[in-house]
């Protein structure tokens, strides 16, 4: 039987089942929820692949952009699409990932190098 390759949505299923789940099991870690597929109304009607807020500052999100498995997570065109919706967004960081790797970003603050 070939190999298959995962499924972005399944990936993305998968991961923030296990997400809430930690965050469910574990009070003291300082976020609520991630939800799924939420507009982060820019140009194009573009969707963050999962957003996880704070229960300490609901200011405070770090949004997701998941691909499958023939994207590297550190690609530059996954990187910056995610980047880009993060900072029009203000959200302090962004993750990037496959089904092989996730990648935590600190949002470009405006000044800094």
């Amino acid at each position: 039987m070939p190999k298959k390759s995962a499924n972005e949505r399944t990936f993305q299923g998968l991961l923030l089942t296990l997400i809430n789940k930690l965050l469910e099991k574990n009070s003291d870690i300082k976020f609520s929820k991630i939800t799924q597929e939420e507009n982060v109304g820019i140009e194009g009607a573009k969707f963050a692949d999962g957003k996880l807020c704070s229960s300490v500052d609901s200011s405070k999100i770090v949004s997701f952009e998941l691909k499958n498995t023939n994207w590297d997570a550190t690609d530059e065109t996954l990187v910056k699409d995610a980047a880009q919706k993060a900072y029009n967004n203000g959200y302090d960081y962004f993750v990037t990932g496959t089904p092989r790797q996730l990648v935590i970003y600190q949002t470009f603050i405006h000044g800094k190098p």
